[in-house]
C-alpha cells in the first residue's frame, strides 16, 4: 500500500508477541503518506510508536477523502 495505512498495519502486527513471520515491511513513499508518523526503516530496524494505541499512527482523513474516488459513511 503505497499510503502508509498498509505498512502502519503490518509493523502492529510484527510487534505482537508471538508473531514468528512478519508481513514484508517498506517506507512508506512520503509524496503519497497519510499516515503520521510515517513508516520509516532506519538501519534495517522498523520503529513501532507505542505512543496511542491501535495502529500507533494518526490518519490523514483530509488527504483520504481528496484521494479517494468515492466515498460510503455508515451510519453509527
Amino acid at each position: 500500500d503505497g499510503f502508509g495505512v498498509g505498512q502502519a498495519a503490518a509493523v502492529a502486527v510484527a510487534s505482537l508477541p508471538g508473531c514468528d513471520l512478519p508481513s514484508d515491511v517498506t517506507e512508506t513513499p512520503t509524496a503519497t503518506a497519510v499516515v503520521s508518523p510515517p513508516v520509516s526503516v532506519n538501519g534495517g530496524v522498523v520503529a513501532v510508536p507505542l505512543t496511542q494505541p491501535g495502529l500507533g499512527h494518526d490518519i490523514d482523513e483530509a488527504m483520504v477523502a481528496r484521494l479517494a474516488r468515492q466515498s460510503l459513511r455508515i451510519p453509527a
